[in-house]
C-alpha cells in the first residue's frame, strides 16, 4: 500500500522518465534532455510545477483517478496485488469501503 500524492509522484518524476524513456536510440535526444534536466534536481526541487515545466504537461504530477469512483483526488492510496496489478482508492472509497467491512463483521456477531 503506497500513499500517492501529486508531490510524491513528482518526487519519482525523475527515475520513472528516464526508466520509460532509457532506450534514447529509440525515443530520441528530446526525451533523453527531459531526462537528464529532471535528474539534475535536488529533491526538494521537485514539486508538480517544475516537473511540468520540464516535461511540457502535468501528466507525471498531478492529481490521480480513483478506481473505484473515479474521481481525480489529490490524494490515493495505491493497492498492488501479487501479480503486480494496482489500483487506487481514494479516502471517500476507502471510508466506504471500511463501513462496508463493518457492517459485515456485525451481522456476523
Amino acid at each position: 500500500m503506497i500513499v500517492i500524492t501529486p508531490e510524491s509522484s513528482a518526487l519519482q518524476a525523475p527515475e520513472e522518465w528516464n526508466e520509460q524513456y532509457k532506450e534514447k536510440d529509440f525515443w530520441g535526444q528530446d526525451k533523453y534532455e527531459i531526462g537528464r534536466r529532471l535528474s539534475a534536481l535536488a529533491p526538494e526541487e521537485r514539486t508538480p510545477e517544475v516537473i511540468a515545466e520540464i516535461i511540457g504537461n502535468t501528466t507525471w504530477a498531478q492529481s490521480t483517478a480513483c478506481d473505484e469512483c473515479g474521481l481525480y483526488c489529490d490524494v490515493v492510496v495505491s493497492f498492488e496485488n501479487f501479480s503486480g496489478y494496482a489500483f487506487m482508492l481514494c479516502k471517500d472509497c476507502l471510508k466506504n469501503a471500511l463501513a462496508e467491512v463493518n457492517k459485515e463483521k456485525e451481522k456476523v456477531k
